[in-house]
């Protein structure tokens, strides 16, 4: 699970910020203060891990809704390097190796990649030419919160290690742990192991490790006990000299398993990511005839009308929320037929398509979302998006939009319940400047306190919900976090009266 996102120099953010993500984390801030920043930087993150390319400008997952232009437009200001951040956990291990990691560990990774020294000298600040190529220049792994090691690019795309804390209290205990599974001594201390520095000097030389886009790729990660690697014969009047020779043999491989199961955790947990952007795809009258999804199918929320005509469960739950007469309130039911390729409706045929339409309840007829209003045709998306989806990471920017105040905190229940139910379990990262949608989160943590909470809402409490607000400051952004006590109320007032607009207005 990805806990922490930290980003540095990237688009309207310069220092580094920290981002706690929890299940239903939402960003505010005044227009072009920096939040889509936040959700770029992921969909920049699910792009390199996916192709190695890291000068994009139009990334897979984003579409048409996320331009960034190549590194020379991201790129902050005048710097030439851009810094991600991950922390994630806990990490599971898998055959021989669960034997050896059997405690929990959270993970961490850290890459910065930009310009080359040389090229950012050559080209000078805020020079950056368009045959200028960024490369990913260095990583940086922690366990368990503490730094573990980090390792620099080479020109032959190798990775060399730069630094390795030999004192780290997870890796001298798992390097014992290693030691118990490859010699014949069953039980090893951390006083037979002193001065690793010394005895691990050489380890970084034996590493197979080399750039893989954003993460390191491992070239060889042997599990433990695999036949073809030495087992080390400890002998009671040599013990300290064969446990240092078995620890110099071994260590670089524990390495290379603890490389590559975080580097294997980042890419399972970034590759959970979906986004949808704030224009959200209008279908055309018929979604049958839909010949070709385009780029911004997915970030555009087109495949959600496919979802509704496969997928029944999630129909009926849309349907629900339409005609719900404290959501919606539509009197409109969304409906799968067959319809042939002429664009005729009738009997079942075998070159029939799935078409989509709404049928009015009051005069049951069928009738186009065209011909409804936008703002179905815009939330349509986000309800499919937290229907049909379990376990991802789901990155929305605006899901408000076209929508009036009372449905914008009607679906403040809709990411309540998807975030929260056992059943679902995803997490939301929300770009908004939805009040209405904060303050329906505030009332079911106020529930939930007071054993309030209507039967069909999971309860809520501040574990569950982080609230940031993305302010300028200069030509930089900064996040800062707002806290909710378990009453759901606001720690500390919003920046510079956010939200006091209705005040003003009255007074």
């Amino acid at each position: 699970m990805l806990n922490n996102f930290s980003i540095t120099n990237f688009k309207a953010i310069a220092s580094t910020q920290q981002l706690s993500l929890r299940p239903l984390t939402f960003l505010y801030g005044a227009n072009s203060s920096g939040k889509s920043s936040v959700l770029h930087a992921l969909a920049l993150a699910h792009h390199a891990l996916r192709t190695g390319d890291v000068d994009v400008r139009f990334t897979g997952i984003g579409g048409d809704s996320i331009d960034l232009g190549g590194f020379s437009q991201y790129v902050h200001s005048q710097e030439c390097h851009v810094k991600l951040a991950f922390e994630f956990g806990p990490i599971t291990f898998l055959g021989k190796r669960a034997e050896l990691f059997d405690e929990l560990l959270r993970g961490g990774l850290e890459v910065q990649f930009g310009l080359s020294s040389q090229e950012a000298s050559d080209a000078g600040p805020g020079d950056r030419g368009v045959g200028d190529s960024p490369i990913v220049e260095s990583f940086a792994l922690t366990i368990d919160g503490e730094q573990l090691l980090t390792m620099a690019d080479q020109d032959n795309g190798g990775l060399k290690l730069s630094s390795l804390a030999y004192e780290h209290v997870s890796f001298r205990r798992l390097l014992r742990k290693m030691l118990e599974c490859v010699t014949t001594e069953n039980e090893i201390s951390d006083a037979d192991l002193p001065d690793l520095p010394t005895v691990l000097a050489d380890v970084g030389a034996d590493l197979r490790v080399q750039s893989g886009g954003l993460v390191p790729r491992v070239r060889r990660a042997a599990n433990v006990g695999e036949a073809g690697h030495l087992v080390v014969n400890v002998r009671p009047e040599h013990r300290q000299e064969d446990l240092k020779f078995a620890a110099r043999e071994h260590a670089p491989r524990l390495l290379e398993i603890l490389i590559e199961a975080i580097s294997e955790a980042l890419r399972e947990e970034i590759n959970r990511l979906i986004y949808l952007g704030p224009f959200r795809f209008l279908p055309p009258r018929h979604l049958a005839f839909i010949q070709e999804a385009g780029a911004n199918w997915e970030a555009g929320g087109g495949s959600a009308w496919d979802v509704l005509r496969r997928n029944p469960a999630v129909l009926k739950r849309v349907n629900r929320w339409l005609g719900d007469r404290e959501r919606l309130q539509t009197p409109y039911e969304l409906r799968v037929f067959e319809m042939s390729p002429t664009g005729e409706s009738g009997p079942t045929r075998g070159d029939c398509l799935q078409e989509l339409a709404l049928v009015d309840q009051r005069s049951k007829t069928y009738v186009s979302h065209r011909d409804v209003g936008i703002g179905v045709s815009q939330v349509l998306p986000v309800l499919v998006t937290a229907f049909a989806s379990r376990q991802r990471l789901i990155a929305i920017e605006q899901p408000e939009i076209h929508l009036h105040p009372a449905l914008q905190a009607e679906l403040g229940d809709v990411l309540i319940t998807s975030a929260l139910r056992p059943q679902e379990r995803n997490r939301f990262l929300i770009e908004t400047h939805s009040e209405h949608l904060l303050l329906r989160i505030m009332r079911r943590m106020r529930q939930t306190d007071a054993g309030e909470l209507p039967e069909d809402v999971p309860p809520v409490s501040p574990k569950d919900v982080a609230v940031f607000f993305v302010e300028p400051d200069g030509t930089r952004s900064l996040l800062r976090k707002m806290p909710l006590n378990k009453r759901g109320e606001l720690v500390d007032a919003w920046p510079g009266g956010f939200f006091e607009e209705g005040l003003r207005e009255l007074f």
